[in-house]
C-alpha cells in the first residue's frame, strides 16, 4: 500500500533543525579560536652557517622542556605554529655543527616569537650533552664531573671486533685487552680508578655496562660480545668515585654507558632505509719465528746420526759432543704457521630502517655477523642481531620510549693447544700424509713428532665438537610526564636475559694420543653447561627546576629496585655405552654441579644542581644503598659527591684564543665512598 507523509513532530522538527545546522557551524569554527590552539604562541626564525652567512638546511629546533620540536627546510627556515605560552630556551643542532641556545625566549599567546641562529662548524666535546653522569642530561661543558663521550661522528667505521673496541685509543685511562684472536672472543677492559690494581678472582674488576638504561648482569660472560658495534650512537665514560656515587657499588671500577640510535639525528620528517655490507679476509697477522737450529748429530744428507755416527731415525738421534743449539737443519724445514692457518673471509650485513617525526623516532636494525676465522675444521662465530628503539611524544606533556634488542650467536670453540703448536721442531711436516687413513678419515700423521709425542694440532682442531650458543634480550621501558614547567617525573622498567649453553663432546672410538705416543680408542664423553642471568631494574625519579633571578635550582630524588639471578647447571657423562650417538643417556657415569646466586639493591639518590649566571655551577649528590652481597653490618653504604664548575669562556674578560671554539674549565671535585676510609677529591681544568 502506498506511504503516506505524516508531519513531523515538534521535537523532531527541532532536531532536524539541529543537524542541518551542524555544517553551519563547522564552517563558522575557523573564525572562532579552537579549544585546542587558544592561547598559543607561534616561532618562526631562520638558520645560518656563521662564517659562510648561507642557509643551514637539516637543522633541529627544539623548545628545551617540551617535546615540540621543528627542522629547518632549504632555505635555512623553520616555523612552529603551536608551542605552549611562557618562557623556554630554544636550541637548534645539526650534525657537524655546535649547538647554539637562545635562553629566555617568552612566547606570547597569539603572536609570533622570531629567533635566528649562526652555527659552527666542528663541534668540540664541550658542546656533547651526557645522559650518563648525572640524574637529567647536561651538557658536557657544564659538568662538574669528568665524562668522556665518544660519538658516531668518531667511529665512521665501526670496529669488525667487539664493539667496547670503540673506546680503544680514543679515551685516557681506559685499556683494553684482547685475550685472544677466536671469533667472538670479545675483550677485557679496566678503566683507571681506585680500585683498578685491586684483583678480583684473579684479574681486575670490571666496569659496569650500561645500554638504553639497562644494567647488563655481571653473571655473563664475555658481556662484550652481545653488543653490536653498528647500533652505536655513542658511548659515555666515567671513572672514580663519581661512578659509584650514581651507580651504585656494581660501578665502582667505572661506567661505560651506551646509547644506540633512535632516529633523532635525522631531519624532522625524514625516513632512510639503509643496506650496509662489509667484507674482510682474517689471516695470520704475526708470526712468532721459531728456532732453526738445533744440537743434534746430522750428516748433509740431512739424516740423523747416534754417537757412532750411525744413521738413525730421528727418535734415537745424539746429541752434538757440547750439545749447543748451533747445528743448523739440513732436513727440510716448514711454515708451520702456513701450514695451520688458513685466511678466512668475515662479513657483515646489517639493514636499517629509521625515522624522525614531530610525534615519533624510532630504529629498526637487523645485523648478521659472520666470521669463521683462520682455523680449518672451524666454522667460528656467526651472530644475528634484531633491535628496535621507539620514542613517542603522545602530548606536549607525556613522552614513552621502548628499547628491545634480542641477540643469537654460536661459536664453535677452537681446540688446539697452541703451546705445543710453537714446541714441534720447524723440521716437522704437520700435513705428512698417514701411510693409512684414521678410523675417523683424518688424513695426516696424528703424531708428527716422534721425539715429542706431541698431538697434531691440526687433529685436535680435527676432532673437536666444542660449540657455544648464546642469547641475550635485552627491554627498556620508559616514560616521563612534565605536568607544569618546573616539574617532571619519569620512570624506567629494564630487563636483561642471557643464557648461555655450551656442548664438548668426543665421540666413541675416536682415536687418542696416549703419554707414549700411542693410540687408543675414546670411551666416550659429553659435557654439558647451561646457564641462565636474568636482572631487572625499576628507577623512579621526579625533578623540580626553578630559577630566582640569575640561579637556577635543580633537585631531583630517585628510587631504585634492583635484582640479578644467575643459575649454572653443569653435567659431564663418561664411558658411553653406544658409538656416534651423542646422548647424556648414553653415558654410564654422569656427574652433575649446580649454583644459583640471587642478589638484591635498593637504592635512594638525591640530586641538587646549582648554575648561577650559567657560568658557576655546582653538582651535589647522595646515594643511600642497600646490597644483599654484603654482610649485615656492611649492608647499607653511602655514596656521595660534591663538584663545582667554574666557565671561564662565559666571563666578559675572557678572551677566546683565535679559532677557539671550544669552552674553559675549571672543575673541583669532592667524592666519598663509605666502604673507603676517607674521600677523595681531585682538581681538573679543561681547556678544548
Amino acid at each position: 500500500m502506498p506511504l503516506t507523509p505524516r508531519p513531523l513532530s515538534r521535537p523532531a522538527t527541532a532536531l532536524l533543525a539541529l543537524v542541518l545546522s551542524l555544517p553551519t557551524l563547522t564552517e563558522a569554527q575557523p573564525g572562532r579560536p579552537d579549544a585546542l590552539t587558544a592561547r598559543r604562541a607561534r616561532i618562526s626564525g631562520v638558520v645560518t652557517d656563521v662564517a659562510t652567512g648561507q642557509p643551514l638546511p637539516g637543522v633541529n629546533i627544539f623548545v628545551v622542556g617540551t617535546p615540540i620540536t621543528a627542522s629547518t627546510g632549504a632555505d635555512g627556515r623553520f616555523a612552529i605554529p603551536s608551542a605552549p605560552v611562557g618562557i623556554f630556551p630554544i636550541e637548534a643542532r645539526r650534525i657537524g655543527y655546535g649547538p647554539q641556545r637562545v635562553d629566555n625566549v617568552r612566547l606570547i599567546a597569539d603572536s609570533v616569537a622570531t629567533v635566528t641562529f649562526k652555527l659552527s662548524v666542528a663541534a668540540t666535546r664541550l658542546d656533547q650533552v651526557t645522559v650518563a653522569g648525572t640524574m637529567d642530561a647536561t651538557s658536557v661543558a657544564k659538568s662538574t664531573i669528568s665524562v668522556e663521550k665518544i660519538t658516531s661522528e668518531n667511529i665512521p667505521i665501526p670496529p669488525t671486533g667487539s664493539a667496547a673496541g670503540i673506546l680503544a685509543g680514543k679515551v685516557a685511562g681506559v685499556a683494553i685487552n684482547r685475550p685472544s684472536g677466536a671469533p667472538g672472543s670479545g675483550v677485557n677492559i679496566v678503566l683507571r680508578t681506585p680500585i683498578s690494581g685491586i684483583t678480583e678472582g684473579g684479574s681486575a674488576p670490571a666496569p659496569l655496562f650500561v645500554v638504553d638504561g639497562v644494567f647488563l648482569n655481571q653473571g655473563q660472560s664475555v658481556t662484550t660480545q652481545d653488543i653490536e658495534a653498528m647500533d652505536i650512537e655513542s658511548i659515555e665514560v666515567i671513572k672514580g668515585a663519581a661512578a659509584a656515587s650514581l651507580y651504585g657499588s656494581r660501578a665502582a671500577a667505572g661506567v661505560i654507558a651506551i646509547t644506540t640510535k633512535r632516529g633523532r639525528g635525522l631531519a624532522l620528517g625524514a625516513n632512510q632505509f639503509q643496506v650496509r655490507v662489509e667484507q674482510g679476509t682474517d689471516q695470520f697477522q704475526t708470526n712468532l719465528p721459531k728456532n732453526q737450529y738445533h744440537p743434534f748429530r746430522q750428516d748433509e744428507q740431512g739424516r740423523w746420526l747416534d754417537a757412532n755416527n750411525a744413521v738413525v731415525p730421528r727418535a734415537q738421534r745424539a746429541l752434538t759432543q757440547y750439545g749447543f743449539m748451533d747445528q743448523p737443519f739440513r732436513s727440510p724445514t716448514y711454515d708451520h704457521a702456513a701450514l695451520f692457518f688458513q685466511p678466512g673471509n668475515f662479513n657483515t650485513q646489517q639493514i636499517q630502517v629509521q625515522g624522525n617525526s614531530a610525534a615519533t623516532n624510532y630504529n629498526l636494525a637487523y645485523t648478521r655477523n659472520g666470521n669463521p676465522g683462520i682455523l680449518e675444521n672451524n666454522e667460528g662465530y656467526t651472530r644475528h642481531s634484531l633491535r628496535l628503539n621507539i620514542d613517542s611524544r603522545l602530548n606536549e606533556k607525556v613522552t614513552v620510549g621502548l628499547s628491545m634488542n634480542h641477540t643469537r650467536g654460536v661459536q664453535d670453540v677452537s681446540a688446539p693447544s697452541f703451546n705445543n703448536f710453537y714446541r714441534i721442531d720447524t723440521d716437522v711436516n704437520l700435513r705428512e700424509r698417514a701411510p693409512f687413513l684414521a678410523v675417523n678419515g683424518f688424513p695426516y700423521v696424528i703424531v708428527p713428532d716422534s721425539v715429542t709425542l706431541f698431538t697434531n694440532p691440526l687433529y685436535t682442531q680435527y676432532i673437536a665438537d666444542n660449540v657455544v650458543e648464546r642469547s641475550r634480550t635485552l627491554l627498556n621501558a620508559n616514560g616521563s610526564f612534565r605536568p607544569t614547567s618546573w616539574l617532571s617525573l619519569s620512570a624506567d622498567a629494564n630487563y636483561d636475559r642471557g643464557d648461555n649453553n655450551q656442548t664438548t663432546y668426543t665421540p666413541r672410538g675416536t682415536p687418542l694420543v696416549t703419554s707414549t705416543g700411542g693410540l687408543n680408542p675414546s670411551l666416550g664423553s659429553l659435557f654439558v653447561n647451561n646457564t641462565g642471568n636474568g636482572g631487572w631494574i625499576f628507577t623512579g625519579t621526579a625533578s623540580v627546576v626553578k630559577s630566582v633571578s640569575d640561579l637556577t635550582i635543580r633537585l631531583s630524588q630517585r628510587g631504585e629496585a634492583r635484582r640479578e639471578v644467575n643459575n649454572s647447571l653443569s653435567t659431564t657423562g663418561t664411558q658411553f655405552s653406544t658409538e656416534g650417538l651423542k646422548a647424556m643417556s648414553q653415558a654410564t657415569v654422569r656427574t652433575t654441579t649446580n649454583s644459583l646466586t640471587d642478589f638484591r639493591v635498593l637504592g635512594s639518590i638525591t640530586s641538587l644542581g646549582l648554575s648561577f649566571k650559567e657560568r658557576y655551577i655546582g653538582d651535589f649528590l647522595v646515594r643511600r644503598e642497600g646490597n644483599s652481597l654484603f654482610g649485615r653490618a656492611n649492608r647499607w653504604n653511602t655514596f656521595g659527591r660534591a663538584s663545582a664548575a667554574w666557565l671561564l669562556s662565559e666571563e666578559s674578560w675572557f678572551l677566546n684564543r683565535p679559532g677557539f671554539d671550544g669552552g674553559s674549565q675549571l672543575c673541583e671535585i669532592w667524592e666519598h665512598d663509605e666502604r673507603q676510609r676517607g674521600p677523595g677529591a681531585r682538581q681538573q681544568a679543561v681547556f678544548g
